[in-house]
């Protein structure tokens, strides 16, 4: 059963997912979608009211959800977003564009150990003398080995640096300006969902699709 409100919130949700694909090739079609997805979210809880102000229970329920939504920035923007189309006119974007650059970075590292001896070299004994020259003549091998390695390493798994320029249309307000319009819009037909949902399964639908 689905309910008047239900098919409002639908209605919502699709002008919601058409501002989402013209997001990035036509603006002027983006703010009339966003704008028609904002006016039928709004209507949602006018159409919770009218179609279960009947049932038995529901406006308690509902009052308590009233002071909820009263409380909550989200609800309290739209419905200022909402007034704001049927009374002054198109919403206010703007466009924010970050460049993004990309650049694939190799590190290393390597420890050397040294042993210092305690006795002058004329001390040692042939034994140790002979591994004590010996590491100083491969040490120098040793240390070009490594750079050969990492020399191929980086000559494999360089990338060229790439860029990409992000484009975000967002409301004006401070509050909202970080996060994409259609991002935030998102969020609240998701909590305009679940309030339909509860009154659907308390008061039960009073049409059939």
């Amino acid at each position: 059963m689905n309910s008047i409100a239900r098919r409002t919130l639908e209605r919502a949700q699709f002008f919601l997912e058409q501002a989402k694909t013209s997001e990035s090739g036509n603006r002027e079609a983006f703010e009339h979608f966003l704008e028609a997805a904002i006016v039928f979210g709004r209507s949602v809880t006018f159409h919770l009211q009218k179609e279960f102000n009947t049932c038995t229970g529901f406006k308690e329920r509902y009052a308590q959800k009233q002071a909820q939504m009263t409380s909550d920035p989200l609800f309290k923007f739209f419905k200022g977003k909402r007034n704001y189309i049927l009374k002054e006119g198109p919403v206010p974007v703007q466009k924010t564009i970050t460049i993004v650059v990309t650049e694939s970075i190799i590190l290393s590292d390597s420890v050397e150990a040294r042993v210092k001896r305690a006795k002058p070299w004329y001390k040692r004994s042939p034994k140790i003398w002979w591994e004590d020259t010996k590491a100083a003549i491969v040490r120098p091998l040793q240390r070009w080995r490594h750079e050969r390695r990492l020399a191929r390493k980086r000559k494999q798994h360089q990338q060229p640096t790439r860029s990409e320029i992000q484009e975000r249309l967002h409301f004006e307000e401070q509050e909202w300006r970080n996060r994409a319009a259609t991002d935030v819009l998102q969020e609240y037909l998701h909590k305009l969902e679940c309030l339909v949902e509860e009154a659907e399964s308390r008061f039960g639908g009073a049409e059939s699709s």
